[in-house]
């Protein structure tokens, strides 16, 4: 397929190759310069892992607050605070910022994930199911 000049839209500024297909990518100036800014630097991922499990934890700690009944909160807390990975919402987070979205959008959803992530390792080691005593 090859344009005709007469027909080429005059908002294409330059065209890159994104595969060995034969697929281009149509970009406009800014985003080639915003594409050969990014193709410099090399993407940290564990620095990216960890920068958003920081936010979810501070997210997460500033959702379940200490209050009355305190040992509710406290065991809440407990659970949810332990620790982890944060891989299921460090992908939410990311899902957004992929279409363009800012982390501050994706910060509630990925948190919601988190906390149902986390009750369903407590709903799991109830008595009634495997009433197990220690985590895998």
């Amino acid at each position: 397929f090859t344009h005709h000049p007469r027909f080429e839209p005059v908002f294409l500024k330059s065209r890159r190759r994104i595969s060995s297909h034969g697929v281009s990518a149509v970009l406009t100036g800014e985003e080639a310069r915003v594409s050969t800014q990014r193709d410099d630097a090399p993407f940290n991922f564990n620095a990216y892992v960890a920068e958003k499990a920081n936010h979810v934890n501070k997210a997460l700690d500033d959702a379940v607050a200490v209050r009355n009944p305190p040992m509710i909160h406290d065991a809440m807390r407990y659970s949810l605070l332990a620790g982890g990975k944060r891989v299921r919402p460090m992908l939410c987070i990311a899902a957004c910022e992929i279409v363009g979205g800012p982390q501050s959008a994706a910060i509630p959803a990925a948190c919601a994930v988190e906390m149902i992530h986390t009750m369903s390792l407590i709903h799991d080691d109830l008595p009634c199911m495997d009433n197990d005593d220690l985590r895998r």
